[in-house]
């Protein structure tokens, strides 16, 4: 059995669920793994290096160290950078991979693109709701990752899941933020 997916699962559950209430305590780890995702992208999208979502290579992986350091080395100082590219991340992941979906294969990177500075520029403003959407999202979509790798689940069930875990994760963030709140009662 592959270890990636039932890592995928793993994190992506606790991300989904932890995620903003852990990167407040710890934004240098927040700082890491955002650099690293964005080192791959950039490898990726722009130096064209081999290997994607199904297919991990060493290059992606010294990427992600590369960039990984660069995030702990920016996190500290600037974290609004951090919650910046973290809003990024979310507004590109909803453009590339959202799109490509609905729209069965067509591709925009202009979309990708222009979400990616919008909810970027937001994720500042809004700090909060971004982080826990965000945090949601990523966990959300790294825990479907995982589960459709081990089961092999149709479509419709992987969306049902996918918008359940959203929904629940974001829920259970904002409500260990503001236990005070009256807005969710879980």
């Amino acid at each position: 059995m592959d270890p990636i997916p039932v890592i995928a699962v793993f994190f992506g559950a606790i991300l989904c669920f932890f995620g903003y209430p852990m990167i407040q305590s710890a934004i240098r780890v927040w700082g890491f793994i955002v650099g690293g995702l964005f080192a791959i992208l950039f490898a990726i999208v722009v130096l064209k290096i081999p290997g994607g979502v199904n297919q991990l290579t060493p290059q992606m992986g010294i990427a992600f160290a590369v960039g990984g350091i660069l995030g702990v080395i920016v996190a500290g100082p600037l974290s609004v950078v951090i919650i910046f590219m973290s809003g990024t991340a979310l507004g590109w992941l909803i453009g590339s991979f959202g799109y490509t979906y609905v729209t069965r294969g067509q591709e925009s990177t202009l979309l990708a693109v222009t979400l990616a500075l919008v909810t970027g520029l937001l994720s500042i403003r809004f700090q909060e709701v971004v982080m826990i959407a965000t945090t949601a999202f990523v966990g959300a979509v790294l825990f479907i990752y995982g589960a459709n790798i081990l089961m092999r689940l149709e479509m419709l069930w992987l969306a049902i899941i996918f918008f359940l875990a959203l929904f629940f994760g974001a829920a259970a963030q904002y409500k260990s933020v503001h236990p005070e709140s009256s807005l969710l009662r879980i």
